[in-house]
């Protein structure tokens, strides 16, 4: 069954109001880890229609651990690629999922795509922020071919996202 993540950004205040308006949903508000007034709104379900008015729908292309739920210290790649780098990307993240699985502190790990466009996303789940920083050289590898004077052609940036209801 395909999956989907939905995301949303805003003030604290308007995401818990949607949170608020919709308690049959599995919503969870998190925070920037680099911008505690940066907040986001995410959720994982197996609907493609977005609950949220201004958000981005995220088809799961590959989860390492099928049927786990969101949790943890979220570390998240965004880049665009074009149809040709797509494929090659596509074929290599399970690979490298698959060998990065031995990493302490991975809950998990998404290969995520916008359908129908060139948006791509990597988010990996972590048990704290100590171990997802202690991949990002290995994450530094796998994105090499898309930084330096690429990153631009490639629109590489990466975020950390923890709960909300963890931090103050």
């Amino acid at each position: 069954m395909t999956q989907f993540i939905h995301t949303t950004f805003g003030s604290r205040e308007v995401l818990k109001t949607i949170q608020a308006a919709h308690l049959d949903r599995r919503l969870f508000l998190t925070v920037d880890m680099k911008d505690p007034n940066r907040f986001q709104l995410i959720e994982l379900n197996a609907q493609s229609t977005n609950l949220f008015v201004a958000g981005t729908t995220y088809e799961v292309l590959m989860q390492l651990i099928p049927d786990e739920d969101l949790r943890g210290m979220m570390q998240w790649q965004y880049l665009t690629l074009n149809d040709d780098e797509a494929q090659s990307f596509i074929r290599r993240a399970p690979a490298f999922a698959k060998l990065q699985r031995q990493q302490e502190g991975l809950i998990n790990f998404y290969l995520l795509q916008v359908p129908n466009s060139f948006d791509y996303a990597i988010l990996t789940t972590w048990v704290t922020k100590e171990a997802a920083d202690k991949f990002q050289p290995v994450m530094a590898e796998l994105m090499q071919r898309y930084t330096g004077s690429n990153s631009s052609k490639y629109n590489l940036r990466s975020r950390q996202f923890s709960f909300a209801t963890l931090t103050k």
